[in-house]
This record gives structure tokens, C-alpha cells and sequence, in this order.
């Protein structure tokens, strides 16, 4: 009887922490101050101020997935991972990712290379360029930017899709593009950091600045696992902890 009772015990304790068990998938890119890989693998920077208080407070784990963010979203959609962060919230992709949050507020300029542009200062200064700009691949900057390039079908028919931000710098340096969209912080800090960014400006005009979520996959997060994260979000909100987070 007694090792019955001790079986359906230690029957229980493992389903009780098969249930409680709780490790994610989260897609990474290096693209700092965001995010940092130095030589060693480590990662670093603001995403995991965000991140390992928000797997902290649920009680959860996390393991890294490295991809360009297209493809990161594309693998989102089909449960390949988990968990994605500053994510912009569309009625596309609200099809198939939860979106918690806000995380943050992302801002979005254009940057060029020094002198080839004047500083564009207001929305009709880009409703009159003729340039070669570059968006990368499945990046959301708002409804306003659109709107420009219905208006200036020279501008958005000469639109480069590209992923990687090498590849980006790599087209502006041979000539072949003029300029690109792109995240404040990162331009901030690549203009301090890499020699590649010397010769680029960032123009006044603000592209696009909104609230950024983390978004998880509806194909692979259970309901339970994101009740568990929505309810650790409103733990650190109530606490005043993400609202804190700086560079």
C-alpha cells in the first residue's frame, strides 16, 4: 500500500512540474545597443533588460534563436519560435502572434549618406526626393511612410528590400543606394562605434516612433503560458521596473 501511495505521489509531483515547466524559444539578432553578441556567443544589451525580468517574474526560461528578423517572424507564424520582441502591432500579424505589452517606444529616421541628401525636415521634403532608399525586409514603419510612397511612385519604385544591415552599408558605400530606415538607438550607437557609420547623418525627420510589444506565437504558446506572461508584464508595470529600463 505504502508503495502505492508513494507511486501515484511522485506521479503527481512530475505532472505537477511537467505543467509548471516553462521554456521558450526567443529569436535574437545581433543589432545593437538592442542586442550584442560579442566573440565569445554572449549576448547582451537592452533586450535582455527587458527580457530576463519578464522570464524571471513568470517563473520561466528562455533559449536563444538567432535569424534575421524576416525570417524570425516567419518562423513565429509557424511555432518555430516562440517569442519575438520589439514587434509593432499590425492587423496581420495580430493573425498570428499575441502581443503583450507595450515593451517600448521605438523611433525610426532615415540615414544617408553625408551630403548626398539635403536634411529632410518635414513629410514633403520625402514626397519630393528622388533617391534610392533602402527597406529592410519585412519592417513595419507605420501607415504615414506608405502614404509618401503612393505619392512618390519614383521613390518607392526604386525601393531596395534588403535584411541585413551589412549588406545595407555595403550598397550605400559602392553608390548603389543612398540611404536606409532605420532604428535610432542602433544608428546612434553604430555611429559611435563603427567606422562604417562615419559617413552617414541621420535626417530630423522622424519616420515613424510607436509603442513596440513583445509578440508570441499562436501556434506554439498555450493560452496558459501567456496568461502566465500577460499577468508577469502587469507585475513589473505595477512595480515600475520596465518603465525604468535605459540604455
Amino acid at each position: 500500500m505504502l508503495n502505492i501511495r508513494a507511486f501515484i505521489f511522485l506521479v503527481f509531483i512530475f505532472s505537477s512540474f511537467h505543467a509548471n515547466a516553462c521554456k521558450l524559444v526567443v529569436h535574437v539578432i545581433n543589432y545593437p545597443p538592442l542586442a550584442i553578441k560579442d566573440k565569445n556567443d554572449n549576448w547582451s544589451g537592452l533586450n535582455f533588460k527587458y527580457l530576463d525580468p519578464l522570464f524571471k517574474e513568470a517563473n520561466c526560461k528562455y533559449k536563444l534563436f538567432e535569424t534575421p528578423f524576416a525570417r524570425g517572424v516567419s518562423l513565429a507564424k509557424n511555432g518555430t519560435i516562440d517569442l519575438l520582441l520589439n514587434i509593432s502591432k499590425t492587423d496581420e500579424r495580430e493573425k498570428n502572434l499575441h502581443f503583450i505589452g507595450p515593451q517600448r517606444i521605438e523611433t525610426i529616421r532615415l540615414a544617408t549618406k553625408k551630403g548626398t541628401i539635403p536634411l529632410l525636415r518635414k513629410w514633403s521634403d520625402l514626397e519630393k526626393l528622388n533617391s534610392v532608399l533602402i527597406w529592410q525586409t519585412g519592417a513595419f514603419f507605420g501607415d504615414r511612410i506608405v502614404e509618401v510612397m503612393e505619392k512618390n511612385k519614383s521613390l518607392y519604385n526604386k525601393l531596395l528590400y534588403i535584411a541585413d544591415n551589412t549588406v545595407m552599408i555595403d550598397l550605400i558605400k559602392r553608390g548603389r543606394a543612398d540611404g536606409f530606415f532605420v532604428e535610432e538607438n542602433f544608428f546612434n550607437y553604430k555611429s559611435k562605434t563603427s567606422n562604417d557609420y562615419k559617413n552617414l547623418e541621420g535626417h530630423p525627420l522622424i519616420i515613424h516612433s510607436e509603442n513596440v510589444y513583445f509578440a508570441f506565437s499562436k501556434k506554439s504558446v498555450s493560452p496558459e503560458i501567456l496568461e502566465r506572461f500577460q499577468q508577469a508584464y502587469n507585475r513589473l508595470v505595477e512595480k515600475n521596473v520596465l518603465q525604468n529600463i535605459s540604455l
